[in-house]
């Protein structure tokens, strides 16, 4: 990276002071512009002024948070991605801000591009990995990643939780020639190893939930009862066909009544095939970090192919 990318902020502020990051000399990574100072840059009205002054109508500000704020103070030079609950954008929504972006910047040779999520990491890092390599500038979304981590002054697993890492890899397999199936499989059980600890006497009364395009699917809520660590492990009777991108949540609703999410994963059924797939303690959202679960937890997930009745 040059310095005159991090250099020459407005009112004597650089990029990098301002929570912009330059992941390549045309792509600027961010969070949320935000009225309040954070730990991740300076309020709104700073950035847009950073902007307007360093590239006035050369530069495209790419939405992936799902939140809003005032466009106006960017010349409404903004394009909103959404696809809620998802750590990691669809495959189908990577690739179509992989056209966009591709588009814009080929559009000019003085164009950049601003992505952007809440805080300016996982889900930003991941899109912006699966861009530099779609795109050839690196070699593999793997490579592209460390080169992010290194720029942010985080490790791997401090830039990204699981399902986005899982996603680099799908995009991985996919640049290498990899053809994803498009057949819908049935999740017929799940099975839980190991009680997390969410309630008193080491309990935890769990249900799931399925998503997809934030819609659900399916959950376990009526057959939510209590587990302990005697208990070993929980079977799950799912029996939902599946297909595409997927959510699925695990939350536990405790003993006032509350429910909250425990853990969380992303998948994709076209590089999955019929079988047992299983996802280690470090492979769950939420759980990878987390005291609550043993350190040997995982979730075995069986799938079958559907008939054609099915």
């Amino acid at each position: 990276l040059s310095d005159k990318h991090l250099i020459g902020g407005y009112n004597n502020l650089s990029a990098k002071q301002l929570g912009l990051f330059y992941a390549h000399k045309r792509i600027i990574m961010m969070g949320f512009p935000s009225n309040q100072q954070t730990h991740l840059g300076q309020p709104i009205v700073q950035i847009s002024n950073f902007l307007q002054k360093k590239y006035r109508n050369k530069y495209m500000i790419y939405n992936i948070s799902e939140k809003q704020y005032d466009y106006s103070l960017f010349d409404d030079n903004v394009l909103e991605f959404k696809f809620p609950g998802y750590p990691s954008a669809p495959l189908e929504i990577i690739f179509s801000i992989c056209d966009s972006l591709h588009a814009w910047l080929n559009a000019d040779a003085d164009n950049i591009a601003v992505i952007h999520c809440q805080t300016g990491n996982g889900r930003t890092a991941t899109l912006v990995a699966a861009y530099l390599s779609w795109s050839g500038l690196y070699k593999s979304p793997k490579k592209a990643l460390q080169h992010i981590a290194k720029l942010r002054q985080l490790s791997i697993e401090q830039l990204v939780i699981p399902t986005q890492l899982r996603y680099n890899q799908y995009i991985q397999a996919l640049l290498s020639g990899y053809q994803p199936h498009i057949k819908p499989l049935k999740l017929e059980r799940m099975i839980v190893n190991g009680i997390p600890n969410f309630d008193k006497g080491n309990k935890c009364r769990p249900y799931v939930q399925i998503f997809k395009n934030a819609s659900l699917l399916y959950t376990s809520i009526k057959e939510c009862q209590w587990y302990s660590i005697e208990d070993a492990s929980i079977l799950f009777h799912i029996n939902q066909i599946i297909c595409g991108d997927i959510l699925i949540r695990i939350k536990h609703h405790n003993s006032k009544d509350k429910r909250m999410t425990i853990l969380r994963f992303g998948l994709h059924t076209g590089f999955i095939q019929a079988g047992n797939i299983r996802l280690v303690k470090a492979e769950l959202d939420g759980a990878c970090n987390n005291d609550h679960f043993p350190a040997d937890f995982f979730i075995d997930l069986i799938f079958t192919y559907i008939n054609e009745e099915e």
